[in-house]
């Protein structure tokens, strides 16, 4: 896995189901990680179907998401309750993942919409 680059599968399926769209150049595909350039060339008979592909978020890919949610809390992201939680789920050197919850946090506590 590429730790620190992309999303872990299991915020990628979280990702998925909060309604994010899938289409990263990095694909979950089975237990790997993919890019499109070379999809075709590793696909075989026993590749898992492309809608159960995950999109496999790096770190540059959130931030048009984080900026539309600053402008969405009217430029109060890092409030001091936000730091806080941010401490809290914050992953040494995981900048994807890190971002990622802060997202999921977010929308599931109704603060922002996609």
């Amino acid at each position: 896995m590429m730790k620190g680059f992309t999303v872990s599968m299991p915020i990628a399926r979280k990702l998925k189901a909060l309604g994010f769209p899938q289409d990263t150049y990095l694909k979950w595909v089975g237990k790997d990680v993919w890019d499109q350039g070379t999809i075709s060339e590793y696909q075989t008979p026993a590749t898992p179907p492309e809608s159960t592909w995950l999109a496999a978020y790096t770190a540059p890919e959130l931030g048009p998401f984080l900026i539309k949610a600053e402008k969405q809390m009217g430029g109060k992201l890092m409030n001091d309750k936000m730091v806080k939680h941010l401490v809290g789920i914050a992953e040494f050197k995981d900048e994807a993942a890190n971002r990622a919850k802060l997202l999921i946090y977010l929308i599931e506590n109704k603060l922002i919409t996609l």
